[in-house]
């Protein structure tokens, strides 16, 4: 058995034929990951990690991978050339296994603002 955590695999010595066949799809964006991914799961991963990861997308056809590195520091800037102080701006900011909770609330705070 193959998983996310490892290999477990008795492989036969002898694979059957297999003839080949194309795979399509009919969009042009294929994305992957979400927040949770980044809250939760991908703060832990050293390179080799990221570069099975990495594999696993191409081999699918990913093209549109969430990527939200960065985001706080592009954030933290533009709040900062608005005038907040740094202190003002890291209450935004959580640990990585907050990140999802971050971003949710964010939303919803913009959500909940009344237009001047």
């Amino acid at each position: 058995m193959k998983t996310w955590s490892g290999e477990h695999l008795e492989l036969p010595s002898l694979w059957p034929d297999y003839s080949l066949r194309k795979q399509t799809t009919p969009y042009d964006f294929r994305y992957f990951l979400n927040v949770c991914t980044y809250g939760y799961t991908t703060p832990y991963w050293d390179w080799a990690r990221w570069e099975n990861e990495i594999d696993w997308m191409a081999l699918r056809g990913v093209n549109m991978p969430l990527a939200t590195v960065a985001s706080e520091a592009i954030a933290e800037r533009v709040w900062l050339q608005m005038g907040l102080t740094k202190e003002e701006t890291r209450e935004f900011f959580t640990a990585p296994h907050g990140k999802s909770e971050y971003l949710g609330q964010t939303s919803v705070r913009r959500m909940a603002e009344k237009p001047d």
